[in-house]
């Protein structure tokens, strides 16, 4: 993981130089390039979670579940630190998986339960769950943590939006 001694290139490759690269390929609409600069990463063994993660992603849009699910393994057995598993978790909500994205906060909170984003982002999928009470005191949890002036700000407005819906 992270950097590698390049031969090829005399330095040192980054993979998430290619993941970079494949992002904008996708955002750009050519599909297959982006696969092939993912492909290239991996097979030089480039490879991060946010590469792995965002491959997986572009697998699911070209509709190739083998290579989803096969991406999806490499994810499983790779050690993640806390943000790794939030980023993970993030892109499991965008694909409309809750229970993989629930399971990733969770192992983060346990590696990392003092950074108030985690909760942040259980409150979220709790939300989305229809756990109001969970998300209020994920919040308020999160609300505890956080040192940032301008998360906390958010994160006090979004507390007051819920309790306002009530």
């Amino acid at each position: 993981m992270g950097r590698n001694h390049c031969s090829r290139c005399s330095g040192i490759c980054n993979p998430e130089l290619f993941n970079l690269a494949g992002i904008l390929h996708r955002h750009a609409g050519d599909l297959q390039s982006a696969k092939n600069i993912y492909q290239a990463a991996l097979n030089n063994n480039y490879a991060s979670i946010n590469l792995i993660s965002n491959y997986q992603l572009l697998a699911q849009k070209l509709g190739d579940t083998q290579l989803a699910q096969q991406l999806s393994l490499q994810l499983i057995n790779i050690e993640k630190d806390p943000y790794e598993l939030l980023v993970l978790a993030k892109n499991e909500l965008q694909t409309g998986n809750i229970y993989s994205a629930n399971k990733h906060v969770e192992q983060a909170i346990v590696k990392a339960p003092y950074i108030a984003d985690l909760y942040l982002e259980l409150a979220k999928i709790r939300f989305q769950q229809g756990k109001t009470q969970q998300t209020q005191s994920l919040l308020e949890k999160a609300i505890e943590l956080e040192r940032d002036k301008q998360k906390l700000n958010v994160y006090q407005a979004k507390l007051l939006s819920l309790s306002m819906t009530k």
